[in-house]
């Protein structure tokens, strides 16, 4: 016997099943960004909770070669290494939109003219600029 609840449908199925009503609903076979990253944390959830039991937490030591008290510690911060390895991810996605920015010439020409505009404006008010 595989399961300890045979009558109750896994987490991941219950997902995927909102998922795709989700999408018939909508009309787009395409899943959207909230339920990506939704999906992923339930994998990633689902997977941490399988390798903190035991039998689990042994088999990875002996798969990676490492002592079974540094598998027990891999495994307790697993969450805190996803957090960090997210805001590396963030903090490139932000660091790479940054450099690929498109600069916008006839906006650039808009506000040169705007802000001549707003110099003639507080002259005829007599405020002087320097």
């Amino acid at each position: 016997h595989c399961h300890s609840y045979p009558h109750r449908p896994s987490l991941i199925l219950v997902v995927s099943h909102q998922i795709n009503h989700w999408q018939r609903r909508s009309g787009s076979y395409r899943m959207l960004r909230y339920q990506l990253f939704l999906s992923y944390l339930i994998a990633l959830c689902v997977l941490w909770s399988s390798a903190e039991q035991p039998q689990h937490k042994q088999a990875i030591a002996s798969f990676l070669s490492i002592s079974s008290s540094t598998a027990d510690v891999l495994i307790d911060l697993a969450p805190l290494w996803v957090i960090i390895g997210l805001a590396l991810y963030g903090i490139g996605s932000i660091a790479l939109a940054m450099l690929t920015f498109a600069s916008c010439p006839a906006a650039l020409a808009e506000l040169e003219n705007d802000v001549k505009e707003a110099k003639v404006q507080l002259t005829k008010l007599g405020i002087q600029l320097s």
